[in-house]
């Protein structure tokens, strides 16, 4: 009953504070009498509320700490993801420029099998040009002697149709035969 006094007195003066009858003494005791009021009204609140203030602070709390630490290890793990990057990203630039280097190395390699290549097949193909010009002149000088001869028989055949008598034919089977003869009795003799 104690508790409720307070608020009863709270109830009662409100219709006299505000017809605005009341002098300056009166409104001072008022004022404090509505001071005494709100303190009342608090410590019944505090009383009564407490534990559940409290609680829910203390919940608020936690789930303020909790967010603290989600976020601080969040933040330590984007720290050290982001340091993983960046010595991988190291590791990479380091890797490019040694794919760099051996990829100029692998091309002077190349280029130098590809000249030595192309200088092989260069040789292989003067040789077998040479050949073929050798073959070719042989050929030709083959042929032209061939034709040579037989155009000089067929002259020679000619003059001799055209110089030689029936005499001189006779003659010369005549001699023919008689080198014939000792050829012969020479081998058997």
């Amino acid at each position: 009953m104690k508790r409720l006094a307070p608020l009863f007195l709270l109830v009662a003066s409100t219709p006299a504070f505000a017809s605005g009858e009341m002098s300056t003494e009166d409104t001072i005791f008022w004022v404090c009498l509505h001071a005494i009021n709100l303190t009342i009204l608090l410590s019944v609140l505090v009383y009564f509320l407490r534990d559940k203030v409290r609680a829910a602070l203390a919940a608020r709390a936690g789930a303020v700490k909790q967010d603290f630490d989600a976020s601080a290890s969040a933040q330590k793990d984007a720290a050290q993801r982001l340091a993983a990057l960046e010595k991988r990203l190291e590791g990479f630039e380091a890797d490019l420029v040694n794919m760099r280097a051996e990829s100029k190395v692998a091309a002077e390699n190349e280029k130098a099998a590809i000249i030595a290549r192309a200088d092989r097949d260069a040789g292989l193909i003067v040789d077998v040009a040479r050949r073929t010009i050798k073959a070719e002149g042989n050929r030709a000088r083959s042929l032209l002697q061939a034709e040579a001869a037989s155009l000089a028989v067929d002259l020679a055949g000619k003059r001799i149709q055209k110089d030689i008598k029936a005499q001189d034919n006779t003659r010369l089977a005549d001699e023919f035969l008689g080198a014939v003869k000792q050829s012969s009795e020479v081998r058997h003799g």
